[in-house]
């Protein structure tokens, strides 16, 4: 005979999450992913979805792949330093030889 277990009414866990949205709530400017999203003002739909699409375009022009390969890759579990890693360095690149030839001239 299976004995049901009691009900927990309090969830530690949830706790942790109440206090992670109250701090967001209590530092609007402050950018938290800690509770598991931003805050609504840093959230742009329309910004993400045209953000992603050059992404995607910028690997298959760099990578040859395809965009559904490209797309499968987003919003998933991956290596933890992530998959932006090279778009970084060419960033970082150009800012520094940017800043390098402003210094010069």
């Amino acid at each position: 005979m299976l004995i049901p277990r009691p009900v927990k009414l309090r969830d530690e866990s949830l706790d942790v999450m109440n206090f992670l949205n109250e701090i967001v709530m209590r530092y609007p400017d402050a950018i938290s992913f800690a509770p598991g999203r931003p805050a609504d003002q840093f959230c742009d739909v329309a910004g993400c979805q045209e953000a992603l699409s050059r992404y995607v375009a910028s690997v298959e022009a760099t990578d040859q792949l395809a965009p559904v390969h490209i797309r499968q890759k987003l919003g998933q579990y991956s290596k933890t330093n992530g998959i932006i890693n090279q778009l970084v360095c060419v960033s970082w690149r150009v800012t520094r030889i940017s800043r390098l030839s402003q210094r010069r001239s």
